[in-house]
């Protein structure tokens, strides 16, 4: 991530949930998830538990759920 901004960060919280909300948190203590839509994978769609507030557009969604999640990214980009 530092030669290039990312346009979306994919979480996959379903195996190690505390791990990737350690990550998560870790990019944005550090300034660089300004900018840079989070979403994340959890295994009922559910909040992920640990997250703190994140300065980060967030957005959670079930396994199933991950290409409407991408699908409606990509609209709420373009509108703005």
């Amino acid at each position: 991530m530092r030669n290039a901004e990312p346009d979306v960060l994919v979480v996959d919280l379903t195996r190690l949930p505390e791990r990737g909300v350690s990550v998560v948190e870790a990019l944005a203590d550090k300034g660089l998830l300004a900018g840079i839509p989070v979403i994340m994978i959890t295994s009922d769609g559910g909040p992920a538990e640990g997250v703190g507030e994140l300065d980060a557009e967030l957005s959670v969604c079930a396994p199933g759920e991950m290409t409407a999640a991408v699908q409606a990214l990509a609209e709420r980009q373009q509108a703005s």
